[in-house]
Formats: C-alpha cells, sequence, structure tokens
C-alpha cells in the first residue's frame, strides 16, 4: 500500500504535535552554572545569592563570586551589579571579606588548609546557595551567606558566617592517626 502526499503530509503534522506536545508537558530540569577555579594559594567559586522573575515568567539567577587567598586566610565575596557612567563601568560590587583565621578560631602559627565550595539546596534556600569552607586540620566546617545590598556610597554585599560545625572525621590529624595505624 502507497501512502498518498497528503497523509504524509498528516502523519507528519501529527507527529510534529505529538513532539510538541511531549516537550510542552515534560518537566526539564533546571539548568544553572557554578564555575570554580584556582591558581597557586587562590580559589574562586561561584553561587546564586537569589532567584527573581520578571514579569514575563523568566527566572533571573544573581550570583556571587567568592574568592579565598589560601596563604592569608582571607575571603571575598562580590556580587555582579552593572553600573556604567560616562568614564567607567563597573561589574562587580565591592569585595565584602571574612577574616577565615578569626572565624575558625585559628592560632597564630597554624597551618591551615581550607576546601570551599558553594551549595545547591534547591527550594528550602529560595534561590541562595550557602557557601561551605571545611579547615581540614581542625575538622571544623563554617557556612557562608551573601546578599546583595546598596547603602550610601557603597554597595559591598552583606557577608555572614550563618553556621559552625566540627567533624573530627574532616580533620586531618585524625585521619592522617588512622592511615598510620593501619601501616
Amino acid at each position: 500500500m502507497r501512502l498518498s502526499a497528503s497523509n504524509w503530509l498528516t502523519i507528519g503534522m501529527l507527529g510534529g504535535v505529538l513532539t510538541g506536545w511531549l516537550i510542552g508537558t515534560s518537566r526539564l530540569p533546571r539548568l544553572g552554572a557554578v564555575g570554580s577555579d584556582r591558581w597557586n594559594e587562590r580559589v574562586m567559586v561561584t553561587g546564586s545569592v537569589s532567584v527573581d522573575r520578571d514579569q514575563k515568567g523568566g527566572v533571573w539567577t544573581q550570583e556571587a563570586v567568592y574568592i579565598l587567598n589560601k596563604s592569608t586566610a582571607q575571603l571575598l565575596a562580590a556580587v555582579p551589579d552593572y553600573k556604567k557612567t560616562v568614564s567607567t563601568t563597573q561589574i562587580l560590587s565591592d569585595f565584602a571579606e571574612r577574616d577565615l583565621a578569626k572565624d575558625f578560631g585559628l592560632t597564630p602559627g597554624s597551618n591551615p588548609h581550607f576546601l570551599m565550595t558553594a551549595l545547591d539546596i534547591g527550594t528550602q534556600g529560595q534561590g541562595w546557595s550557602p557557601l561551605l569552607v571545611v579547615e581540614t586540620e581542625s575538622g571544623q566546617v563554617l557556612t557562608y551567606k551573601v546578599q546583595a545590598q546598596t547603602t550610601q556610597g557603597s554597595n559591598r554585599p552583606l557577608f555572614q558566617l550563618v553556621d559552625r560545625r566540627t567533624d573530627p572525621r574532616l580533620a586531618r590529624s585524625v585521619a592522617s592517626s588512622v592511615q598510620d595505624s593501619n601501616h
């Protein structure tokens, strides 16, 4: 049996309608990007600080950039804040700073080792990605939150320590002693 051109056209249109319906009703995964990079004693990661919807239903994510200088135990955070004047263009807000030596209670002369990542906690975070910093000598884990803010004369974000935990299993000294006892 041979199909006519109109039959092929009908089959094609039904296939297109079916494909469109499947795409329109499927739940596609949320897209997002988390960037990171490192160089020598510096680490940079990004994480969201808020999510907003526009009038057309579009979703806009506000990101923060975090820069950790391991040798100075400084943690910086900035939020993109595009401003253009006649003579300059500014992309990032002013940097807010945390002193990790103070936040972790490190003693002078100690040799800390830091790990850092931003988390996606889904709808619980309402667009906020917690920043985790782990100090591997002590097993301490600190969680930070950044919020964009503008005050008179500054667009430095609010940079808060929101949680502090210690887990001895994360401490390098514990891991080293367990490893040494197995040899």
